[in-house]
């Protein structure tokens, strides 16, 4: 790839980035109008509470049946039960805030180590490519220099045959050589993201397109990582594919952190839904 492609890359990277802020942004308005909101809610509950104390005064000044003040004590009880509970929703939809806040922040600081991941990566497949001359004279030079990076690479014969790991690989999933060449590594891949990838990894044999995606792949003691996975075809002079380069990228910390910011915001999603019911009963 030239200088060109690779500021678009960049450029690329940099637009996700931004999206990426952007949403967050965009939840930390929301959690901001919610708040807001209650405070409101807190408002107008109190509001009614003044207005039903000064009827009180009205009703005990002109006299009331048993029954009568039995049913506006009752009620005065569960209105104050009512604030209560939204002085206490109100402080705990703060810590939820403060938490998501947090969590947010930690996603920013991830996405960004992803990003520059992926700017490592595209870098290290450039040098890869780069190398084709080197390549075609010993093979044996390139795989002391895929062996010393902390990624996984691999190889693959023009029709998809993987013909080579680096060590990493075997490191990684505790196997050997003779049970992952060809296609008999499907054996370390999620069981779920296997059709999805086998299907894309076939399109882009047909194709000759370069190819990205994430998956997990098993380590030796049984865990699934995801990786950011991604190939690159290695063309001679007239242009046919003679093999295909593979890199592998660890990003598990990252996706955690992404898994850890939704659940954050659909916890507190569900929380102030369940709020908002609890408040709209006294109310009525």
């Amino acid at each position: 790839m030239d200088d060109k492609g690779m500021r678009a890359s960049g450029d690329e990277l940099a637009l996700a980035l931004g999206a990426r802020e952007e949403a967050v942004t965009n939840r930390e308005a929301r959690v901001s109008a919610r708040e807001a909101a209650i405070r409101e809610c807190e408002r107008v509950i109190s509001e009614r509470e003044e207005q039903l104390h000064l009827r009180e005064e009205a009703l005990q000044s002109q006299g009331e049946t048993d029954e009568e003040r039995s049913q506006r004590e009752r009620f005065m009880a569960q209105l104050r039960d009512a604030n209560e509970r939204l002085v206490l929703a109100a402080l705990r939809a703060d810590e939820l805030a403060e938490e998501a806040r947090k969590t947010r922040a930690l996603a920013v600081e991830r996405a960004a180590i992803e990003a520059e991941g992926r700017r490592r990566a595209e870098a290290l497949a450039q040098e890869l490519l780069a190398t084709e001359a080197v390549l075609r004279v010993s093979d044996s030079q390139f795989r002391t220099l895929a062996n010393t990076i902390p990624m996984l690479v691999w190889y693959a014969n023009p029709d998809g045959h993987i013909a080579w790991f680096n060590q990493r690989w075997y490191d990684y999933t505790g196997m050997l050589f003779h049970e992952q060449v060809g296609w008999r590594w499907q054996s370390v891949v999620a069981p779920d993201d296997l059709p999805r990838i086998l299907a894309r990894w076939r399109a882009a044999l047909a194709s000759g397109a370069p190819l990205e995606d994430t998956l997990r792949l098993r380590r030796s003691d049984g865990e699934f990582r995801w990786f950011l996975s991604r190939a690159h075809p290695l063309l001679d002079a007239k242009g046919r594919i003679v093999r295909w380069f593979g890199l592998m990228v660890d990003i598990d910390d990252q996706k955690r952190a992404e898994e850890r910011v939704w659940a954050a915001s659909h916890a507190k999603d569900e929380y102030l839904a369940m709020l908002g019911h609890e408040l709209r009963n006294p109310l009525a």
